[in-house]
């Protein structure tokens, strides 16, 4: 089961931009609870970063990211992350992408 927080990956790239415009306020509060939820308890999230993975030191640098660059965030059910990322998953998979989506580097 996926829980969306927003516009699906798969819509197109025009749809999802003026899609997280309104709503990118929503989509930054929701990856701030998910990041604080992370510093609390570590072993229960995994965050993929435009699909790459985000090593669990890096996490913090994701509260940088600006409301005007999240196109998307979901959080894939455990059975769905397990499918996915294997071994790799955990309870809590935050897949996040942005208006960046070509650059390897955090912000």
């Amino acid at each position: 089961m996926l829980t969306i927080i927003a516009c699906s990956p798969i819509i197109s790239s025009t749809t999802a931009k003026s899609e997280s415009t309104v709503t990118s306020k929503a989509l930054r509060e929701r990856l701030m609870e998910k990041v604080e939820a992370f510093e609390k308890t570590q072993s229960e999230y995994l965050f993929v970063l435009d699909g790459y993975l985000v090593a669990p030191h890096e996490v913090a640098k994701l509260k940088e990211l600006k409301p005007s660059d999240l196109i998307v965030v979901e959080v894939l059910s455990q059975q769905a992350a397990k499918a996915i990322y294997g071994d790799e998953a955990k309870e809590n998979t935050v897949l996040i992408n942005t208006s960046n989506m070509n650059s390897k580097q955090m912000p």
